[in-house]
């Protein structure tokens, strides 16, 4: 799989970085839906504004690289972030 650049998570909005790290954790869209009291259809807006920002085609790319980031932060002391 191609490296995707870490930088690039920062293009995201606060919302879908939300999704970003829910995608991470293996929720679906209805689970994320739920967890985040919006509908389906916005989380599919949300997914595909995500796929654009850190240029990717995948879910599963989406996940491999939402768990590097937050394995990064962790590594780096910043937990903070989880809290977004």
């Amino acid at each position: 799989m191609e490296e995707v650049p870490l930088e690039l998570v920062k293009l995201l909005t606060a919302r879908e970085k939300q999704v970003f790290k829910l995608i991470g954790q293996g929720y679906t869209n209805p689970k994320i839906a739920i967890a985040l009291f919006i509908t389906i259809r916005t989380v599919k807006a949300h997914v595909s504004n995500i796929f654009a920002k850190l240029q990717v085609d995948n879910r599963s790319k989406v996940a491999v690289i939402a768990a590097k980031y937050y394995n990064m932060e962790l590594n780096d002391g910043d937990a903070a972030c989880l809290e977004e």
